[in-house]
């Protein structure tokens, strides 16, 4: 049995509460490899429609409030930590609930970033019982910003253990590409932008996600080989931008609007590119080369912490010459 398993109450009933990607991939694999391991169905819960980015069988019912745990019989409580402003306090109410029901609770941290932030106003004493990080440079970060150091828990991301040991690609080769209209071409590379505009911007951080799928779209457009750009769109990524470049992108550029499944696509591409997204390590899990590419300032690196991700590369230059090795 997988250290995730030995961590639960197996024989109890557990529900699973997330509202962000993110937070739902972990869940829903910490709930497959529940199922897969013979126990009772847990019971999931999200107040978004996100549904998860591998094939599953669970029904995903979908709140506002918090569900009310003692009449669903629920001994425990495993939730995603969605940013309180776009979850609204979703998992944060949860966790609040079951801590004044006296049930125990476990949560899950997906990146390097405001990890106080993510319980809200939670008094220490309403806080889960154990704190999952990925790594132990997170478990640093979070004990700086306060987290008592016997609630926080190296345990790795559920979600990319199970890309990485359990989830088994319907596909071979590049055929996945072709149920999705993409066209036959000797290397595909995949870019994952983070709403670096979104959030903080230019100033700040020193560089758009704009900006790098111009240099990116220049490059495959010019570059004497078979070669295609695939651009996949983060979840809370504003449209309308990428719609204007798309006015400018050739047949060697696909800008995907479709849902898509995202372990397949990342096991049928040769290269994924992105700045600190959790698509690269996704796409580390299933066996994909990465590119980490980050012109910025440094401070606003999210992984520049991260104890098992690749350096990011930080000059257009050898990006490209990073690309041409690649391609």
């Amino acid at each position: 049995m997988n250290w995730f398993l030995n961590q639960l109450p197996l024989e109890s009933k557990i529900a699973f509460c997330f509202s962000d990607p993110a937070g739902a991939n972990a869940c829903i694999a910490l709930a497959a490899m529940i199922d897969v391991a013979g126990y009772e169905k847990p019971i999931l819960f999200s107040n978004s429609d996100y549904k998860g980015a591998i094939e599953h069988s669970f029904i995903i019912s979908k709140v506002q409030e918090v569900p009310d745990w003692d009449s669903l019989d629920v001994d425990m409580i495993f939730t995603g930590t969605s940013h309180p402003d776009s979850s609204h306090n979703f998992e944060v109410r949860c966790i609040r609930r079951a801590k004044e029901l006296r049930k125990p609770v476990i949560s899950f941290i997906d990146h390097w970033i405001n990890f106080s932030l993510r319980f809200g106003d939670l008094p220490i004493e309403f806080l889960p019982d154990s704190i999952w990080v990925i790594d132990e440079g997170a478990r640093k970060l979070a004990l700086a910003e306060g987290l008592p150091a016997e609630k926080v828990v190296i345990s790795g991301n559920p979600y990319q253990y199970y890309l990485k040991n359990i989830w088994k690609s319907s596909f071979t080769g590049k055929q996945y590409l072709n149920t999705i209209g993409i066209g036959s071409y000797s290397k595909y590379l995949l870019f994952a932008p983070d709403p670096i505009s979104l959030r903080l911007g230019k100033q700040q951080v020193g560089f758009t996600e704009y900006e790098v799928v111009e240099e990116l779209i220049s490059y495959v457009s010019t570059v004497d080989k078979d070669a295609v750009l695939i651009i996949k769109l983060h979840p809370l990524q504003p449209l309308p931008e990428f719609e204007r470049l798309a006015e400018t992108i050739t047949t060697k550029v696909i800008l995907l609007k479709q849902a898509v499944n995202l372990p397949e696509l990342l096991k049928a591409v040769d290269l994924v590119i992105g700045f600190y997204s959790n698509v690269l390590l996704d796409a580390m899990a299933v066996g994909t080369k990465v590119i980490r590419y980050f012109p910025g300032k440094e401070e606003y690196d999210l992984l520049n912490q991260a104890t098992i991700v690749v350096p990011a590369i930080s000059r257009w230059e050898d990006l490209k010459s990073a690309l041409k090795k690649s391609i």
